[in-house]
C-alpha cells in the first residue's frame, strides 16, 4: 500500500475551550435556621467578566460563617445600613446597571450581592424585538434572545395588562425541550390571541464600565442568579426564618488527567513508532544465515521494499523543511483553509490507518482469503484483504469527518498511524543532520508563539491550530450569552481546530476543554530517537554485544523525550497559556544524547558518519555475536 508523510507542523499543547458556553464558576450554598441540610446553586460571578473581586475557594469558605439573606428589591436606591450590614443581599435585575447596585450593596455593608433574573426583566428588556423566534438560516434576522419557539410555542386569549410576563400555559411546562418550564409573550399576534414561548433561563454575563468598577474598589462578592433560582430564593426568603448562606469558587483541578493522559499517548507514540520505523534494522540485526528461516525471508523482502521508500534527510532538506513549514504557516494564518486540509489528512488517514491496523487485522481475522483477488480497472489487481481494510479504514475516516467532536479517539487513531508513517519513511543520516533540523525547529516554535503575536497580533502557531479566529474575535459575534443559546447561528460557529493534532477532553472538570498536542512535537523528535535506536542496534552488532544488551542512547533520548513533554504540560498549567513544546523537547532530547555520546566516545561517529558498518551483519547464536571470515562459516571466537 501507498504511504503518505505526515507533513504536520509542530504545535505546541494547550487547552482548547468551548467558547459558547457560560459556564457558572461559582456556588452558592443556602440554608434555614435549625436546619441541617443546605441548597447550593451554581451563579456567575462578576469576575467573569473582569470586575468585582475573585470568589473565595471552596476549601476557605469551611471555617467562614455563614451570612444572612437580606431581599433589597431592585437595589437601585440608598440601602439602610442597619437593616443589610453583613448580610447577603438579594436583589432583582433591572432599573439600573449591575455596577450601580454594587455599589449601593456595599455602601450598605453587605457582605454580598445576589443579582437575580425575573421574568419581568426579561420581558421588558426584550419586548421590543421584531425578529420571529426560532430561525437560525445564515441570512435571516437574529433569533430571539429571550424565547424559542421551536422548544414551546402556544397561543393564549389574552395577557394581564400589569404584568404581561405572568402567563399560563402548558405548552411551556409540558415541552421535554423547554428547560425553564417558562412561556413568555414573543409580541406577535394574531387576530384573537397572543403568541407565547418558552422562555431561555440560562447564566448571563453581567457587564460593567470596567473604570467605573475599579474607581468603585469593590470587595463584597457579586454574583448573578437565573430566574429559576431567583423564584427560589424568593420563595425561601418568604417561608423560612433568617436563612443564611455562603458564595464560593468552584473547584477546579489544578492539573488534569487528560494532560497525563495525552502525555502517555504522546510518549506511547514517539517510542512505538521509533520502534515500528527501525523494524529493518532489528531484522537484520536478528539475521541467521546458516539457519534462515524460510518464513523469515518474505518478511526481509518486505524490509527491503520499505527501504526503497526511505528518504535520509540531507542538509539542504533539513534547511527547506523549516522554511517551507514557516511559509505555510504563514499561509495558513491569513488563508484558512481547514475543511481542504481535512478532506487531505482524510485521505492520509485512510493510507496509514489501512497499512497499519486494518490490513493486518484483516489478515489475522480472514487468512482463509489470502489467495483471493480482484482485477480492478487502472488499478490491477488487489486482495480480497486489501478491499476489507480499505472499506473499513474509509467508513471510519468518513465518521470522523461527519462526527470529528464526539470522535476524537479516531482522529488520535489516525494521527498516530501518520506519526509511525513519517518516522518509517524519513531518517536522519547522522547526528548533525538531526541536530540543525531540530535548533531549526526550537527557533521556529519559539518565533511563531511568542514572538509572532507582537508582529500579527496573534500567535501564528495558536491560531492555526485552532483553526483561525474564534467567533469571539470576529465583527458581528454578537455575544457568549446568546451563542450559548444559539449555538448554531452563524456568526456564533468557531472554526474546527486542525485535525493535525491529538487531543484529550477534560476529565471530571466542568470547565470542558481539550488539551492538544500537535504531531510535529512528536515526529521531529520521533527522528532523533529512531536514529538513536539504529545507532543503538549497528553500535551492538560493532561492540559484539550480546542481543539482549540496553539500547542506551535511545533510553536516553526516550526519557528525555517523556521528561521535556512533562515539562510542557507543567508549564501550560503555570502560564495558562499554549507552549511551544520543542522549547522543552529539544534540550531534553538532542541536549541529553549528545552529552552521553560525548560521555561513551561516540559522538564523532554519531556526529558525523551516523550508523556504525556492520555489513554483512553479524549474526546471533546463542545470545552472543558471531562473525564470518572468508566465506568460512565457524564462528570466531571474541576475545572479549
Amino acid at each position: 500500500m501507498a504511504r503518505r508523510g505526515a507533513a504536520a507542523v509542530a504545535v505546541a499543547g494547550l487547552w482548547l475551550h468551548g467558547a459558547n458556553a457560560i459556564l457558572p464558576s461559582g456556588v452558592l450554598s443556602l440554608s434555614r435556621f435549625g436546619v441541617n441540610a443546605t441548597l447550593d446553586m451554581f451563579v456567575s460571578p462578576s469576575h467573569d467578566t473582569g470586575w468585582g473581586p475573585p470568589l473565595p475557594q471552596e476549601h476557605d469558605r469551611n471555617g467562614s460563617r455563614r451570612h444572612v439573606l437580606a431581599d433589597a428589591g431592585d437595589a437601585c436606591s440608598a440601602l439602610s445600613r442597619a437593616l443589610y450590614i453583613d448580610k447577603l443581599v438579594v436583589a432583582h435585575r433591572g432599573n439600573c446597571s449591575f455596577l450601580e447596585k454594587a455599589k449601593i450593596a456595599q455602601s450598605a455593608g453587605a457582605a454580598g450581592l445576589i443579582i437575580r433574573n425575573t421574568r419581568e426583566a426579561v420581558y421588558l428588556l426584550d419586548r421590543n424585538r421584531t425578529t420571529p423566534a426560532g430561525n437560525l438560516s445564515s441570512d435571516a434576522p437574529m433569533p430571539s434572545f429571550a424565547t424559542d419557539c421551536s422548544r414551546g410555542e402556544g397561543y393564549v386569549p389574552s395577557l394581564d395588562p400589569d404584568a404581561p410576563w405572568l402567563v399560563q400555559s402548558d405548552v411551556c411546562t409540558h415541552h421535554p425541550s423547554c428547560a425553564s418550564r417558562i412561556c413568555l409573550p414573543t409580541g406577535h399576534r394574531n387576530a384573537s390571541s397572543y403568541q407565547v414561548c418558552c422562555m431561555w433561563d440560562t447564566h448571563l454575563l453581567m457587564g460593567a464600565n470596567y473604570t467605573d468598577a475599579d474607581a468603585a474598589h469593590l470587595q463584597l462578592p457579586i454574583v448573578f442568579a437565573t430566574v429559576a433560582q431567583g423564584e427560589t430564593l424568593s420563595a425561601l426568603l418568604a417561608t423560612s426564618p433568617s436563612p443564611a448562606g455562603t458564595v464560593y469558587a468552584r473547584y477546579s483541578p489544578f492539573f488534569n488527567l487528560a494532560s497525563v493522559a495525552l502525555w502517555a499517548i504522546g510518549v506511547a507514540t514517539a517510542i512505538g513508532g521509533s520502534y515500528y520505523a527501525a523494524s529493518a534494522d532489528r531484522a537484520r540485526l536478528r539475521q541467521h544465515k546458516p539457519h534462515a528461516d524460510p518464513t523469515r525471508k518474505a518478511y526481509d523482502d518486505d524490509d527491503d521494499d520499505d527501504e526503497a521508500d526511505v528518504l535520509h534527510l540531507s542538509f539542504q532538506h533539513a534547511i527547506g523543511f523549516i522554511v517551507v513549514a514557516g511559509c505555510f504557516l504563514t499561509f495558513l494564518y491569513f488563508v484558512h483553509v481547514g475543511p481542504l486540509l481535512s478532506i487531505f489528512f482524510g485521505i492520509s488517514s485512510i493510507s496509514t490507518t489501512t497499512l497499519l491496523v486494518t490490513l493486518p487485522m484483516a489478515k489475522r481475522l480472514c487468512p482463509c482469503m489470502s489467495s483471493w483477488h480482484l482485477r480492478v480497472p487502472m488499478v490491477g489487481t488487489i486482495t480480497i484483504h486489501e478491499v476489507l481494510a480499505l472499506s473499513v479504514s474509509s467508513s471510519l475516516v468518513l465518521a470522523w469527518f461527519l462526527y470529528r467532536d464526539a470522535l476524537w479517539s479516531l482522529q488520535d487513531l489516525f494521527g498516530i498511524a501518520l506519526c509511525c508513517v513519517f518516522l518509517k519513511t524519513i531518517r536522519l543520516p547522522n547526528l548533525k543532520i538531526g541536530a540543525l533540523l531540530l535548533v531549526l525547529a526550537f527557533a521556529y516554535d519559539i518565533f511563531f508563539v511568542f514572538v509572532s503575536p507582537l508582529l500579527f497580533g496573534r500567535s501564528v502557531m495558536v491560531d492555526v491550530a485552532t483553526g483561525g479566529p474564534p467567533a469571539a474575535a470576529r465583527n458581528g459575534y454578537p455575544g457568549r450569552d446568546y451563542c450559548e443559546r444559539y449555538p448554531t447561528y452563524p456568526r456564533c460557529v468557531d472554526p474546527d481546530p486542525l485535525p493535525m493534532l491529538l487531543v484529550f477532553p477534560r476529565i471530571g472538570d466542568w470547565r470542558d476543554g481539550r488539551a492538544m498536542l500537535g504531531l510535529g512535537d512528536i515526529v521531529l523528535p520521533g527522528l532523533l530517537l529512531t536514529f538513536t535506536l539504529r545507532f543503538d542496534y549497528t553500535r551492538r552488532v560493532h561492540l559484539k554485544r550480546t542481543a539482549n544488551s540496553a539500547n542506551v542512547f535511545f533510553s536516553i533520548a526516550a526519557i528525555g523525550y517523556a521528561v521535556g513533554l512533562g515539562i510542557t504540560n507543567v508549564a501550560v498549567v503555570l502560564m495558562n497559556m499554549g507552549q511551544p513544546a520543542l522549547l522543552y523537547l529539544v534540550p531534553c532530547t538532542l541536549g541529553s544524547v549528545a552529552a552521553a555520546a560525548h560521555a561513551t566516545g561516540d559522538l564523532p561517529r554519531m556526529w558525523h558518519d551516523g550508523l556504525y558498518e556492520v555489513e554483512p551483519m553479524a549474526p546471533i547464536v546463542g545470545g552472543s555475536p558471531v562473525d564470518y571470515e572468508a566465506g568460512d562459516e565457524a564462528p570466531l571466537l571474541d576475545d572479549a
